[in-house]
């Protein structure tokens, strides 16, 4: 059994070129409620996360970050803070250095680029904030978007778990992607300071 994290992760904001993510916040609930709604965003979540309200999302994550183990981030548009979606970071394991990665994007929102720049944005605060060395991702079979923005940031893909999971009366498989901080190039200067800038 791995050791639980116990290190709180404070709030934190990472601006990207088009985006604005920051820690999800019980403001954020209704927008969050609005996307976890849309059966075409949540069909490839787990089915716990589908239709769940909004405030009990953010009561969840926030619980996650008090304890270290998790962080959400609310992805907004930068300068104008339309809602785009979020990324999160769970099942941090600092012991081995390792965490998971999931993000759902709003439906009006999607082709244009927004979680690979999102999710580009947290791997790369992941590893120079957390310093873990490891992020795992598993996408549901069927999920091709989401498999393509984990190969257009890096993630290898490691396997197929056949009919891993049972969804709706079906048994659906589940693909296995990671990425090693040693995949990444190193951020820019200055990049690496911004990642980790604290805020509310």
């Amino acid at each position: 059994m791995p050791a639980r994290a116990t290190r709180a992760i404070p709030p934190a904001r990472l601006p990207s070129a088009r985006l604005s993510l920051r820690s999800a916040a019980y403001a954020d609930a209704k927008d969050l409620e609005r996307l976890l709604e849309d059966p075409e965003v949540t069909r490839f979540l787990p089915p716990a996360r589908r239709n769940e309200p909004g405030r009990e999302f953010v009561r969840r994550v926030r619980q996650r970050a008090r304890e270290g183990s998790g962080v959400t981030f609310v992805v907004r548009t930068r300068g104008g803070g339309q809602f785009l979606g979020f990324v999160a970071v769970f099942g941090i394991q600092r012991d081995v250095g390792r965490c998971e990665i999931g993000y759902a994007m709003s439906r009006a929102e999607w082709g244009r680029g927004y979680a690979t720049e999102a999710v580009g944005a947290v791997v790369d605060w992941t590893f120079a904030s957390l310093r873990l060395r490891r992020i795992d991702a598993q996408v549901v079979g069927g999920n091709a978007a989401s498999a393509a923005v984990l190969r257009r940031l890096g993630f290898r893909g490691e396997g197929t778990r056949r009919e891993a999971v049972l969804d709706r009366g079906a048994f659906v498989d589940l693909l296995e992607f990671g990425l090693l901080a040693s995949d990444r190039p190193d951020p820019a200067p200055g990049a690496r300071s911004r990642a980790g800038r604290r805020g509310g």
